[in-house]
């Protein structure tokens, strides 16, 4: 499993199920577990 890099702010972010992901905001030193919903927002999806 690898981390895939968003498009618009170049996060890494690697889905956990269906509903949450993993999203690091610094090169993967540190990851955040959110819902779908939160990491729609946080994108601005």
């Amino acid at each position: 499993m690898y981390p895939r890099r968003t498009y618009q702010h170049g996060y890494l972010s690697l889905r956990i199920t269906h509903r949450w992901r993993l999203l690091s905001k610094d090169g993967g030193q540190h990851w955040e577990a959110m819902s779908h919903q939160r990491y729609n927002k946080e994108l601005g999806i």
